[in-house]
């Protein structure tokens, strides 16, 4: 759960410190007192975007620090994969907005805003106005009921078996193709195959060709070189060479050796540089000889490695390259050339994968209408409860065409009212309806989401009276599953609070600062009472508000 929660130089708040405790937070105060930048801050630890014109000014930047006690187990399992430890359940995010960038840091290391997007997804769960047209969106139904039905193992079933199908759709549509389209299509195949066969190209050839190029571009010049090498190593009429001189040394020394038997080490690496002399000279020779007998035709090499020059342009950047093409299109020219083979075989395999995919739809469809019951059953007790007596709620599931998520199509229908038809939510239900429904579908999937912090922005729009008391009532029933953080104009609402936080606003000369103070009971009383009498506050608003914060505990 989050337990504390530091703002510094965001927006108009220069340094605040929340606590929050495992039950129904509530923060209140007057509109424009800086509650949304709570909310702002909570999602800047959550790796959502954050804005640099939100920096106080004269700050270098906004800083939001948070601490969770308690994180679960599956944040403990993704931090691992990280190198973060929060084996003690503990965990401190932080967030650092600047001009430029921003910095995240999870237990002081640092982090992508991805990953913070990662793990704050699963600490921290905000329902704000926005997400009931997520609700309206009929798209976003059948996710609610796979949830409820547990079928997280049966749909990646589906979707593999579903990717297989499409992938073996997609070979079959490649290969029944219209007889001119297949013959334009193998009359290019074998043409790139015999050119590419005709120019029997060999692996390591141009790179060959390009050392034999420079050689024949240089080949006065290494002539040059080599026989100027043959005179130093084996001498001329008249001079001795390297080879002799060595001899003659190896001679000298040999001498003495009889009376210096220091001498021996020295003779063997004179010998050592004889044989090195005469191994070099025979290369010498060889090569001289090579060049007299086999120079080349500059033309031949260069018409050579121009054809694999274009070759390359055409079909891949190295001669491996081309010849893997070259099997790549041998073996589609294959397939369609014994293509009613293939497809016959591909048929066979398609209706197969589909025989199996039907299976598990089948599967799917029967969990999500049992599941569609039993939460439409559930649903209509919550909202019952949530001062919707006349309400009916029905998840439709109805066939529809083959998708990622099966052949289903589910949708939430309701009426209302007494004599009223069920229809699409989106035609029906007014903004306090889906508040409602939205808290009555958070009430369900309570013990299914491993969130352990559900915040709660103005989940009172449209609604008053009896009806915000029983939200309220509602909200502090979920806090004792889930932290609940709860923004509220509604004093019924507030009074549920088992830690009330007050958002307050002041101005000081060019200066204007939020602070954040905890209300103890009196202060409880009075904040309910502005709520309820706005701005002139009698005995009998106290009394009245006294009254519903007894009422409330019990």
């Amino acid at each position: 759960m989050l337990s504390s929660l530091r703002i510094n130089d965001l927006a108009i708040i220069e340094d605040a410190k929340i606590e929050y405790d495992n039950g129904l937070n509530i923060m209140t105060g007057e509109t424009g007192s800086g509650k949304s930048i709570i909310i702002d801050s909570i999602n800047a630890i959550r790796g959502e975007r954050s804005s640099r014109e939100l920096i106080s000014a004269n700050a270098d930047c906004a800083k939001v620090t948070a601490v969770f006690d308690n994180v679960n187990e599956k944040v403990v399992a993704l931090l691992k994969d990280y190198d973060i430890d929060c084996s003690d359940g503990s965990l401190i995010i932080q967030r650092i907005i600047k001009e430029n960038r921003n910095i995240c840091k999870i237990n002081g290391e640092n982090v992508t805003v991805s990953v913070l997007r990662l793990i704050g997804d699963h600490l921290v769960n905000i329902h704000g106005q926005n997400d009931n047209q997520t609700l309206l969106n009929e798209d976003n139904h059948i996710g609610y009921i796979d949830k409820i039905a547990s079928n997280g193992v049966l749909l990646s079933e589906y979707k593999e078996k579903f990717r297989q199908l499409k992938e073996i759709n997609k070979r079959l549509k490649k290969l029944t193709m219209d007889e001119n389209e297949k013959e334009r299509r193998l009359e290019a195949l074998a043409y790139q195959i015999s050119e590419i066969e005709g120019a029997d190209i060999k692996i390591g050839e141009k790179a060959e060709l390009t050392a034999r190029k420079n050689k024949q571009l240089n080949t006065e010049k290494i002539k040059s070189a080599f026989s100027n090498a043959d005179g130093l190593l084996n001498g001329s009429e008249d001079k001795n060479g390297i080879t002799s001189l060595l001899y003659e040394l190896k001679n000298a020394l040999t001498s003495v050796s009889d009376c210096y038997e220091e001498i021996s080490e020295q003779l063997s690496a004179v010998d050592n540089c004889i044989s090195l002399m005469q191994d070099t000279s025979s290369f010498v020779i060889n090569e001289l000889s090579a060049f007299d007998d086999g120079i080349s035709d500059i033309n031949t090499i260069e018409e050579r490695l121009d054809l694999i020059y274009r070759l390359s342009r055409k079909y891949g950047n190295t001669e491996a390259d081309i010849l893997m093409y070259l099997e790549s299109i041998k073996q589609e020219y294959e397939d369609i050339s014994l293509n009613e083979e293939k497809v016959g075989k591909l048929t066979d395999e398609y209706n197969s994968v589909l025989e199996e995919l039907l299976v598990i739809s089948d599967k799917l469809t029967q969990t999500r209408i049992d599941a569609g019951k039993a939460f439409s059953e559930k649903i209509m007790r919550e909202l019952t409860f949530l001062d919707m007596p006349d309400v009916k709620f029905e998840v439709r599931v109805s066939q529809g065409s083959i998708t990622a998520n099966g052949k289903d199509e589910v949708r939430f229908l309701i009426s209302a009212n007494a004599g009223q038809e069920l229809r699409p939510m989106a035609k029906i239900a007014s903004g306090g309806e889906l508040s409602r429904i939205m808290l009555a579908i958070k009430c369900v999937l309570t013990d299914l989401d491993d969130v352990d912090t559900l915040i709660f922005d103005e989940i009172d729009s449209g609604v008053s009276g009896r009806a915000a008391e029983k939200i309220g009532y509602k909200l502090r029933e979920v806090s004792g599953y889930s932290q609940v953080i709860c923004v509220t104009h509604l004093a019924q609402i507030a009074a549920f609070a088992t830690n009330h936080l007050f958002i307050e606003k002041s101005t000081s000369g060019n200066v204007t600062r939020t602070t954040v103070r905890q209300l103890d009971f009196e202060a409880r009383k009075a904040e309910i009472a502005r709520i309820m009498g706005g701005s002139v506050i009698t005995e009998a608003t106290l009394l009245s508000a006294e009254e519903m914060l007894r009422r409330a505990e019990k």
